[in-house]
């Protein structure tokens, strides 16, 4: 009874393993009958460059077994392109510039054949053409102002430039002359320009990966006044009344800033100074601009710092202001009272007779509305023709 067992436990085993090598056989055979898949090599590398509706795409190729290579694309609107480069064997960077392509972004696919035939696996790239609705979104960097420099040289004062989309720099035409204006620069010269004349200026765009520049429109610019402003780079406070510490100091009224303030205490001049001062009064700084200039008119600007709500200016600057001028800061000439609005903000402006001058002194004479001591301002400047 055991043999028998034994035996017809044999039997099936046998017939298990006749069957497995039945099915292993035939899928031998069929991929037997099917071939072996064989791949081509793959391209090294592929970088699309943005252009202006093109792209130009750079494929790396480090093998000598490569024929063709095959690129596809989809432009987003359903159809398929594609183009083939002719690579032959050779090894190296080859160029392909895709034109037209409307203003959108790509995926590209590339495929590599050999010279039987195989063909590789995919490598992907990703790329974008620019057109109207990037052009249309470029920004030209402003002119904030026109001046006069430390060297008396016509000075351009430049504002904020949108590196982030690609602005590299400006370009400015004036009398026959272009200046590229880098976009790290914040001040530039324009030689020889003259009041009242047109400048024009455009910022020029060259995007990351880009093969292509793009341009803003010209913008126009004219300084009308017949006085220009001078740079205050070197200046410095001789003397002064008063101050402060902190935020209040006398060295603001010649730094540029002009939302901040000389705040002076109730601590007037000395009787050297004309004018009948009260309340403290009068107030006074010398400043030497460290040149001899022909000075032609001063601009003071009130304070607007820390203002209480509902302010619009700080009201304790002087009623009655004078200027005296000096080559050598012994021999003076003085220009003035005039009288000073301590109610508006802005720039008040007082021309005088253009006098050579290397230093100035701003006398604050009185302040008639108020028996508030202190004076405080924000800016002076000084113009030339």
């Amino acid at each position: 009874m055991k043999k028998r067992n034994i035996f017809a436990a044999g039997v099936v085993l046998l017939m298990a393993v006749v069957g497995s090598c039945s099915e292993m056989n035939e899928l031998s055979d069929r991929f037997l009958d099917e071939g072996e898949i064989i791949y081509a090599a793959k391209v090294y590398d592929a970088v699309a460059l943005t252009g202006k509706e093109r792209i130009q795409l750079n494929v790396s190729v480090e093998t000598q077994r490569i024929e063709t290579v095959r690129v596809y694309w989809n432009n987003n609107e359903g159809s398929i392109d594609s183009i083939d480069i002719n690579v032959a064997g050779r090894t190296g960077v080859f160029k392909e510039m895709l034109e037209p392509m409307p203003e959108n972004g790509y995926i590209f696919q590339l495929i590599s054949f050999d010279k039987f035939g195989n063909r590789s696996l995919p490598v992907e790239a990703t790329g974008e053409s620019l057109g109207e609705n990037y052009q249309s979104g470029l920004l030209n960097r402003n002119i904030n102002s026109l001046g006069i420099n430390t060297d008396l040289e016509k000075e351009v004062a430049w504002g904020s430039i949108d590196t982030e989309r690609g602005a590299k720099y400006s370009e400015v035409l004036y009398n026959g002359i272009t200046y590229k204006i880098p976009a790290t620069d914040e001040k530039s010269v324009i030689s020889g320009y003259m009041a009242g004349t047109e400048l024009q200026y455009r910022t020029v765009y060259v995007p990351a990966l880009s093969i292509d520049t793009f341009y803003t429109g010209y913008k126009v610019f004219t300084y009308e006044s017949d006085y220009f402003k001078l740079a205050k780079t070197g200046w410095t406070v001789e003397n002064f009344s008063s101050n402060h510490g902190g935020d209040n100091v006398v060295a603001h009224i010649i730094d540029g800033i002009y939302d901040n303030r000389w705040h002076s205490t109730d601590q007037g001049s000395n009787s050297e100074y004309t004018g009948e001062g009260t309340n403290g009064y009068p107030h006074h700084v010398t400043i030497d601009m460290k040149r001899d200039i022909t000075v032609a008119q001063f601009g003071i600007w009130p304070s607007v710092f820390d203002l209480s709500a509902g302010q619009t200016v700080d009201s304790r600057s002087p009623t009655s202001v004078e200027f005296w001028v000096s080559t050598d800061n012994e021999t003076w000439t003085k220009f003035g009272p005039y009288p000073h609005d301590n109610t508006i903000t802005g720039e008040q402006i007082y021309p005088i007779p253009p006098t050579l001058a290397r230093y100035f002194k701003l006398i604050g004479v009185e302040r008639t509305d108020s028996g508030d001591a202190p004076m405080v301002l924000g800016e002076i400047d000084v113009y030339i023709q």
